[in-house]
C-alpha cells in the first residue's frame, strides 16, 4: 500500500516536471542552432588578414559602393549583399567594409544594424558619398597605390 502511494506521488512529480524539461530542451536546441547560424555567417563575412579592395570582397558579394572624402582622405564604403544563411541568424543590417583611398581595409562591421560605432564613424561616406561601381573603386585604389609608390 505504501509502495503504491509512493509510486503515485512519484508519477505526479514526474508529470509536473516533464513539460518544463521538454521546454528547456527545445529552447536550448533553438539557442544552439541560432549560435551556429550566426557563427557561420560571421566566418563568411570576416575579411581575411591584410584584406584590400583590389581583391576583397568578391564582386558577386557586393551590393553597392560609395566613395567620399572624410577629413581630407578618401574612403570607399562597400556594402555586402545580405548573407543570412538561416532564418535563425536574424541580422538587422548587412556586412560593410571601409577601405582607404589606396584600398587598405580601414574598418568593417559584421552587422551594420547592430554596430552604432561603425555607423556613426562611417555614415557620412555612405550618405554623402558618390555611388560607384566596384570596378571603378578598384581602379582608383590601384592608381593611388601606384602614385604612392612613385613618390
Amino acid at each position: 500500500m505504501k509502495t503504491a502511494r509512493w509510486l503515485g506521488l512519484l508519477r505526479k512529480a514526474v508529470g509536473r516536471v516533464r513539460m518544463p524539461l521538454m521546454a528547456l530542451g527545445i529552447f536550448t536546441g533553438l539557442g544552439w542552432a541560432h549560435f551556429r547560424a550566426v557563427s557561420r555567417d560571421t566566418a563568411r563575412v570576416r575579411p581575411p588578414v591584410g584584406a584590400n579592395l583590389l581583391v576583397y570582397p568578391p564582386s558577386a558579394d557586393v551590393s553597392s559602393v560609395w566613395r567620399s572624402g572624410v577629413g581630407g582622405r578618401g574612403y570607399f564604403y562597400v556594402a555586402r549583399k545580405g548573407t543570412d544563411s538561416s532564418v535563425l541568424a536574424l541580422r538587422s543590417g548587412v556586412a560593410a567594409y571601409v577601405f582607404d583611398s589606396a584600398g587598405h581595409l580601414a574598418d568593417w562591421a559584421e552587422d551594420t544594424g547592430d554596430n552604432a560605432r561603425f555607423e556613426q564613424r562611417w555614415n557620412d561616406v555612405r550618405k554623402n558619398g558618390e555611388g560607384i561601381p566596384l570596378g571603378t573603386a578598384r581602379l582608383w585604389a590601384l592608381g593611388r597605390r601606384a602614385w604612392e609608390a612613385g613618390r
